[in-house]
């Protein structure tokens, strides 16, 4: 498209303003192409491979233009609901992770336990109602030709399978919002979004896509699997109206307390479907695994299975490739599975952190072909790398400073303030973030306290910088300067 825009173009630029002033989206384009891609060796069943959509390329340049139309309409009148943290800018998995645990620790300081529901939909995307969606799109405030141009986008749409070259006959697909499209995303959000009204009061709930989770705080289990249930009556009937099916085996409960907190589990008790849910005391969500106590360590230990694993194939492979490959495939490979979500780390013990910097060691021994004696600092200096301590460092400070500067979700923002918008007395410290009293030490491990103590050390001319890119390469050198002074050296 990029080659043919000079000659045709403006043909183009055509074709797309009538689709949409005239509400219609072109037949022709509707149609899908799904190829299935093995997710195994040696694979047999239908479940093994995995559908990958193929749509047109001008059906995606449409869809851009209508996308940032709808989605500047939807945050201009603030109808995405705020808890839902999927397919938005400045919204992450790190993002929502960091709120509801700094929620939840406050509450664990204050003597509370958490119970929480991991809720798991069946082929949620595949399964949305086309009618119900035009009605709650409808009822968004869309009318008229951009109600009839997503009526037309919806309607008739075909698919068919492309295997061993050979191409199936076409399918009418009557469900589901459009797979591998730009507006699917977007129109599963809203298809979702009035979940929240049935979560009100007594529970939380934080959506991420499809990935739901319902929280509540309590003295006793008891009184929490009361308020849980009660909800997940009212979710069963919410997802019957809208036609969406709840995986019950995956749907998973757990109770997060203090280490001390002593708890009677037999009374924790969640029912959805006329099921006892199963009570879990970790669980992966959004790619971290989350602890009933909120140390981390399973974490760490999945980190470490995943990390071992990789550097056994490089350590296999090394001798074929040279130094300068080696660095590329961990920069690649290993480190984006150290660095995910690195800020949540904040405040894991000693042991933890010693245990992620050893894997760390192993990888620039395997790319330097050092030995154990040389000092990690040398290796980090050698490849230009920072130590574990110093990424987790990294990632808070620069997701503090979005905080600061509106950079990130409402949710995160309302919860940070500077000390100069809190006293007009003209102080050293203004430029620092204010931070609250904490009941416990546990309480302090979070972004939210040892966070703030984190970025308010940094020189104020680092703080001050207005632009992002620019922050990050001066945290990045004040970083690496700290390390050359000898402040927290291995």
């Amino acid at each position: 498209m990029k080659l043919v825009v000079k000659a045709a173009g403006e043909k183009i630029c055509e074709v797309l303003n009538k689709s949409l002033e005239e509400g219609m989206f072109p037949t022709g384009w509707k149609e899908a192409i799904v190829v299935p891609i093995p997710k195994v060796r040696g694979t047999i069943k239908v479940e093994e491979f995995r559908p990958i959509n193929k749509l047109p390329v001008y059906e995606k340049v449409l869809e851009i233009v209508v996308y940032k139309q709808l989605i500047e309409y939807l945050e201009k009148n603030n109808l995405l609901k705020e808890c839902q943290s999927g397919f938005r800018a400045r919204h992450s998995c790190e993002t929502v992770l960091q709120c509801i645990i700094s929620e939840w620790k406050r509450e664990i300081a204050e003597g509370k336990m958490i119970g929480v529901v991991f809720l798991d939909l069946r082929r949620a995307f595949e399964v949305v109602n086309r009618k119900i969606l035009i009605s709650k799109l409808e009822g968004y405030g869309l009318k008229e030709s951009v109600l009839n141009w997503f009526k037309s986008y919806l309607d008739n749409r075909t698919q068919r399978v492309k295997f061993n070259g050979i191409l199936s006959p076409p399918v009418n697909v009557d469900v589901g919002v459009p797979q591998g499209s730009v507006l699917g995303p977007l129109l599963f959000l809203l298809y979702i979004n009035d979940i929240t009204e049935v979560i009100k009061d007594t529970c939380e709930i934080k959506l991420f896509a499809d990935d739901a989770i319902i929280y509540t705080a309590g003295y006793s289990s008891k009184e929490i699997s009361d308020k849980l249930n009660e909800k997940m009556k009212k979710i069963e009937k919410w997802l019957k109206i809208n036609r969406l099916k709840l995986n019950i085996d995956k749907t998973k409960v757990m109770l997060l307390r203090g280490v001390r907190k002593k708890v009677m589990e037999e009374n924790f008790r969640v029912i959805m479907q006329n099921k006892m849910l199963e009570v879990v005391s970790e669980i992966k969500y959004l790619g971290v695994i989350i602890d009933k106590n909120l140390n981390f360590s399973a974490h760490v230990d999945y980190i470490s299975k995943k990390v071992g694993a990789k550097l056994g194939i490089m350590r296999r492979t090394g001798a074929s490739m040279s130094s300068y490959m080696k660095c590329t495939v961990y920069k690649a490979v290993v480190a984006p599975i150290l660095e995910y979500c690195a800020s949540v780390l904040i405040g894991i013990s000693k042991t933890n952190v010693n245990n992620l910097q050893k894997l760390q060691n192993q990888g620039m021994r395997i790319i330097l072909k050092c030995n154990k004696k040389t000092r990690i600092r040398d290796m980090l200096e050698a490849l230009h790398f920072t130590s574990i301590d110093e990424r987790i460092e990294y990632n808070v400070c620069l997701l503090v400073y979005k905080m600061i500067n509106g950079m990130c979700p409402s949710y995160l923002y309302n919860k940070s303030e500077l000390v100069k918008h809190r006293s007009a007395i003209n102080t050293r410290q203004k430029e620092n973030v204010y931070i609250e009293r904490c009941r416990s030490r546990e309480e302090q491990k979070m972004l939210l306290h040892d966070g703030f103590k984190m970025y308010n050390k940094l020189p104020n001319d680092i703080k001050k910088e207005q632009r992002l890119q620019n922050y990050r390469r001066m945290l990045a050198q004040h970083i690496i300067r700290k390390r050359e002074c000898g402040v927290g050296c291995m």
